[in-house]
């Protein structure tokens, strides 16, 4: 991590992305939002699905998001699917009382990670916003952060997703200038936070973070994910090992300061 304690000890706000960044699960729990996405277009559309046998779907799912980065995308494209919906059914599914979400941490097939809540704590002493920013829905987020997940949903001052800003298709984009400044309008303002020098975002898609540089938001890429050096690097401002490097060094400088 390159030496950055001048302005990390301006920030006062951070946005966290929550998957890979602090939730962290494999290949299994990746083809499940395929298979619950699959699942969800053959319940909305039946006329168009009955075209297609189930894998089919799956692959289709695969395939949207290794190009777009969400597995609904070629749904909308190929077949006229309403995407919001179609992100919300399948998100919603998946995150049913007892469902696979609740039933993933209940078998503690996801890590969870001892040392985080103490540099929460220790961030919120500090009076340091923190706001979870995921690309998935609120209520996963929710439930992933909450009780039944990583229990650290209480340092969160907002927890936003996908569909927390209205039915807006754009918003499903987080590549999209749109998504990062309804963020900003949501959390304090864009022009009061814009540019301000105070606001970092910690994202583990080296993509996603071109639009937050473009408000003057500090990038952190963390590479837990990412074990080779990720295409498009040069939009982090700064490239960590793990998102707890970057909480430790946003301790130290703010206490420096």
């Amino acid at each position: 991590m390159k030496d950055i304690s001048t302005p990390l000890s301006a920030i006062d706000t951070v946005l966290v992305d929550v998957d890979h960044v602090i939730n962290h699960y494999g290949s299994g729990f990746a083809r499940q939002f395929s298979v619950a996405t699959a699942t969800s277009f053959c319940e909305l559309y039946p006329e168009n699905a009955i075209r297609y046998d189930f894998e089919d779907c799956v692959k289709t799912s695969v395939q949207s998001y290794a190009q777009f980065g969400r597995t609904t995308a070629l749904f909308a494209h190929r077949h006229g699917a309403q995407e919001m919906h179609l992100y919300k059914h399948h998100h919603d599914a998946l995150c049913e009382d007892d469902g696979y979400i609740h039933r993933q941490f209940r078998q503690k097939r996801i890590e969870i990670d001892p040392d985080l809540p103490a540099l929460l704590d220790q961030l919120k002493e500090q009076d340091v916003d923190i706001h979870a920013f995921t690309n998935g829905t609120q209520r996963y987020a929710e439930i992933v952060l909450g009780d039944r997940g990583h229990r650290i949903s209480h340092y969160f001052n907002t927890i936003l997703g996908i569909d927390s800003f209205g039915p807006n298709e754009t918003m499903l984009d987080k590549r999209n200038p749109t998504h990062i400044g309804a963020a900003l309008d949501r959390i304090g303002g864009r022009f009061a936070l814009a540019d301000s020098g105070r606001v970092a975002i910690v994202d583990d898609t080296a993509v996603n973070l071109g639009a937050c540089r473009s408000f003057g938001i500090y990038t952190v890429l963390p590479l837990r994910r990412n074990r080779c050096t990720p295409q498009n690097k040069d939009n982090a401002d700064s490239i960590v090992p793990d998102v707890k490097d970057f909480f430790k060094a946003l301790i130290s400088a703010r206490k420096l300061a």
